[in-house]
């Protein structure tokens, strides 16, 4: 079955000095990102925050271990699912590009629903599996 929706995978990374500075810097872009997606019609529903994470990073050059700051990273998934998807999905990902400290991770295309498309294939593969059997009973 051909695919009915276009799935975006987005990550904003920011570095500050504080984990409250990282934190607000970084939900400040997913504010940004999501009135692009408001924007666009797309459902709170169709917005979903994979992962969110906070951490100090360093410097290991030199030898040694240098303090740089705190990162805040966030991982959002949207879901496209009306309309023409696709160009709406390449009209978002130029748009986000445009925020900065925004990263594409990665898009693909899939099925809303995928129960019908897994009956037919199901019924295919039962199919499929009685002419072969109906064959070997022939031949034997």
């Amino acid at each position: 079955m051909a695919p009915d929706s276009m799935v975006i995978s987005l990550s904003i990374s920011e570095l500050a000095a504080t984990t409250q500075d990282a934190q607000a810097q970084s939900n400040a872009k997913v504010n940004q990102v999501k009135a692009i997606l408001e924007k666009y019609n797309i459902p709170a529903k169709d917005i979903k925050t994979e992962n969110v994470s906070v951490y100090e990073e360093f410097d290991w050059t030199d030898g040694g271990r240098k303090p740089l700051g705190y990162r805040s990273a966030q991982t959002l998934t949207i879901t496209i699912a009306d309309g023409d998807y696709t160009t709406v999905g390449g009209q978002i990902i130029d748009e986000v590009a445009q925020v900065g400290g925004v990263q594409v991770n990665n898009t693909y295309f899939a099925l809303k629903d995928k129960n019908e498309a897994m009956a037919t294939a199901r019924a295919d593969a039962f199919a499929d599996a009685k002419a072969k059997a109906e064959q070997l009973a022939n031949a034997a």
